[in-house]
């Protein structure tokens, strides 16, 4: 599990094999599937805001499932993909348990590698996140009590938000505007990804993306961090959230939700019987 890249004698055959999220095609496609089935029946049966436009781009958009009262907190979600796949409707249906605890959801939309670069894909999120916060009073919801909370490329995008000095972004925010963060089996360490070729054919990382985009290079003010990966991911999954603990300090906490994979520790988190899924609104609840 500590093992890092100057230790590894193949980091291409290594690196490629750890983050084979879909290693068992059959099981990754067919969740997928269900993820966006599921999503389309949220969309379609609880009440929500389609496509608000946060930018130029067509994908730039946001929805916003609203909390049964106003004033409620708010939770975004950012979804994964590699960067490279995925949108924001394939994952529609985390909002309804979330919802039901009271909370608002938002999830954002980005344009995908290799159309655009990760830089100009963080870029897309700080704006998506800054509309969001002004759409506070027309949406009703807590600015004061907005969260974040990513799943794999989008555990990586919600690190690098809750890293962002949001004073400098807009002078009419405040420094941090996070009161916490949920990192599903995010990646917050760039140097692996330059190994699998895949990835990097579409990402092209040079080495100052490597340092300049990689969240553990940075120190966000005091946000309350929970980062988990499943108990059957890869030991370099859950090296990464090592990592970003070391980085981070003692506002991290870090676990493995055991028996769960790379797919399935997201239905876990999002499952209102589950225990994962207390654990997180306890943690989002006390921030």
């Amino acid at each position: 599990m500590k093992k890092v890249i100057d230790q590894v004698s193949d980091p291409v055959a290594y690196y490629t094999a750890q983050y084979n999220t879909r290693a068992d095609a059959a099981y990754a496609e067919a969740t997928l599937s269900r993820w966006a089935q599921q999503g389309k029946l949220a969309r379609r049966n609880t009440a929500c805001l389609l496509d608000a436009p946060c930018g130029e781009s067509a994908r730039e958009r946001v929805d916003f499932f609203p909390a049964s009262r106003s004033n409620a907190p708010l939770l975004v979600f950012i979804h994964g993909g590699w960067w490279r796949f995925l949108g924001k409707s394939d994952f529609s249906w985390i909002a309804a348990p979330f919802v039901a605890a009271g909370y608002n959801v938002a999830f954002t939309e980005y344009d995908l590698c290799p159309t655009v670069s990760l830089k100009t894909i963080i870029e897309q999120q700080l704006r998506a996140i800054a509309y969001i916060h002004s759409k506070s009073q027309a949406w009703e919801f807590d600015a004061s009590r907005m969260h974040v909370a990513g799943h794999s490329a989008g555990g990586h995008l919600a690190a690098m938000m809750c890293a962002a000095d949001w004073s400098l972004y807009d002078n009419k925010l405040a420094k941090q505007i996070f009161k916490s963060a949920t990192l599903i089996s995010g990646i917050f360490d760039l140097n692996p990804v330059v190994h699998i070729r895949a990835a990097q054919a579409d990402l092209k990382l040079s080495s100052a993306d490597i340092v300049n985009l990689s969240p553990l290079n940075y120190s966000p003010s005091r946000v309350p961090t929970l980062a988990f990966a499943g108990g059957l991911e890869s030991d370099d999954f859950k090296r990464q959230n090592q990592v970003i603990q070391a980085a981070w300090g003692k506002n991290v906490t870090v676990s493995e939700v055991a028996g769960t994979d790379h797919f399935s520790v997201v239905d876990a988190w999002a499952n209102a019987s589950n225990a994962l899924h207390a654990t997180c609104l306890k943690h989002m609840n006390s921030a």
